[in-house]
C-alpha cells in the first residue's frame, strides 16, 4: 500500500542519515592518535600551495 511504501522511504532515508554519521564519526576518530594529539588532514594541497 501507498502507506507501507511511505514509511519503508522514510525508515531508508533515517538509516542512510545514521549511516552517513557513523561514517562522519569514524573519519573523527581516525585524526585523533593514541596520546590525545590531532591529525591534520590537508587535501588538495597542489591547488593550496
Amino acid at each position: 500500500t501507498h502507506t507501507s511504501i511511505n514509511a519503508h522511504m522514510i525508515n531508508q532515508q533515517l538509516m542512510e542519515e545514521r549511516l552517513t554519521s557513523l561514517q562522519q564519526q569514524l573519519d573523527d576518530q581516525k585524526n585523533i592518535s593514541n596520546d590525545g594529539t590531532l591529525m591534520w588532514k590537508i587535501t588538495n594541497v597542489q591547488q593550496k600551495i
